[in-house]
C-alpha cells in the first residue's frame, strides 16, 4: 500500500503547476469539464441535469465518466459525448495507461465539477490533471484537495449536489479588483 501511494504521489508530483484560481461565475463560462464515477446511484438522472443546463446556456462542455464496472454502473458508453475510462485503461495504482484517453482535457476550461462522492485517485489525478479556472469538488476525508470550491449534498445525492453547486456558481459575485 506505501509503494502504491508513493507512485500516486510522484504521478501527481509531476503535473504542471497550478496557475492561481479565479472565481468563475456560470453565466461567464464558455467550457465546462465535468467528472464522474459511474457506479453512483442517482448519476445518469444528476449527469442529464447538468448537461442540461449547460446546453440551456450555450456551454460547451465535455465529460469523462471513470467506470468501474461494479453491479450497479450506468452505462455511458451508448453515448458519444462522454471520454469513458475502464479499469484496463489504467495501471494498478489508477493512473491512466495512455494520455490518449485525457489528451481532449489538454485544453483550458472554464470551469470544472468533479462529481465523485469519493476520494479516488484516478478522478484526482484527473482533475489536477486538467486546466480549469475554476474548480469545484464534492466534500471527501482526504486533505489534498484540488479544487477551489467543496461542496457537500445534505443527503449525499448527486443531483443535490449538482443543483447547489450550480445555485453557488450562479449566485456569487467575483470581486471586483
Amino acid at each position: 500500500m506505501l509503494f502504491k501511494k508513493r507512485l500516486q504521489n510522484r504521478a501527481v508530483e509531476r503535473l504542471k503547476k497550478r496557475a492561481p484560481s479565479n472565481f468563475m461565475p456560470i453565466g461567464n463560462a464558455h467550457r465546462v469539464a465535468f467528472i464522474l464515477e459511474s457506479d453512483e446511484e442517482g448519476i445518469e438522472e444528476s449527469v442529464d441535469y447538468l448537461v442540461k443546463e449547460l446546453i440551456d446556456r450555450g456551454i460547451k462542455w465535455i465529460g469523462m465518466v471513470v467506470e468501474r464496472h461494479n453491479k450497479r454502473s450506468v452505462d455511458f458508453s451508448h453515448r458519444g459525448d462522454f471520454i469513458i475510462i475502464r479499469n484496463t485503461d489504467l495501471t494498478y495504482y489508477g493512473l491512466p495507461k495512455s494520455i490518449d484517453k485525457i489528451e481532449q482535457l489538454n485544453e483550458k476550461f472554464d470551469i470544472l465539477i468533479d462529481i465523485s462522492a469519493n476520494y479516488e485517485f484516478t478522478t484526482h489525478y484527473i482533475s489536477r490533471y486538467i486546466d480549469a479556472t475554476f474548480k469545484v469538488g464534492r466534500y471527501s476525508s482526504e486533505s489534498d484537495s484540488a479544487y477551489d470550491f467543496i461542496a457537500k449534498a445534505a443527503d449525499d445525492n448527486p443531483l443535490q449536489y449538482i443543483k447547489q453547486v450550480i445555485h453557488y456558481l450562479e449566485s456569487i459575485k467575483p470581486a471586483r479588483l
